[in-house]
């Protein structure tokens, strides 16, 4: 059985390597640096994990970037066009100046056993993370275990 602290932990140490990958590669960079540095992240819950475990992983990389100085602001994106049409920048494609992030509930065929998501930055900033994969790591012991160890 998966734990949510388990579950979360992973989690939120597979947003901040796909946050910070996208981040460090994406088209931001060409952008003049400013003062209060931050970055606003679209969250789709597609795999309609938890809301505790969200949270939990939100505000973990919250801290995180923070600690380097760049302050994240989380917009949870709704699943149902008709609630996406109140925030259209939930339907809207995702600027250089944001990123999205994608939790999926699946995976593609033939994914390597490692994978656990992809970053993409050709037209938006966009990463994916396959949470059936989060989710069998953290049934075999393997995210409690790895989560410190990502982070730190």
């Amino acid at each position: 059985m998966t734990t949510a602290s388990g579950s979360s932990r992973f989690l939120k140490c597979l947003m901040v390597p796909l946050l910070g990958a996208c981040w460090f590669t994406g088209p931001v960079l060409a952008q003049p640096l400013q003062t209060g540095l931050g970055i606003t992240v679209q969250v789709y819950n597609w795999a309609s994990v938890v809301p505790q475990i969200l949270t939990a992983a939100e505000n973990e990389t919250t801290r995180i970037f923070r600690e380097a100085g760049v302050a994240v602001l989380w917009l949870n994106c709704p699943l149902s066009i008709a609630e996406a049409e109140a925030n259209p920048i939930c339907i809207e494609p995702c600027p250089t100046t944001r990123f999205a992030v994608r939790i999926n509930s699946e995976m593609p065929p033939g994914l390597a056993k490692t994978s656990l998501g992809v970053a993409l930055s050709e037209s938006g900033i966009y990463a994916t993370i396959y949470y059936p994969r989060v989710d069998e790591y953290a049934k075999e012991g393997i995210a409690t275990h790895s989560a410190p160890a990502l982070v730190s």
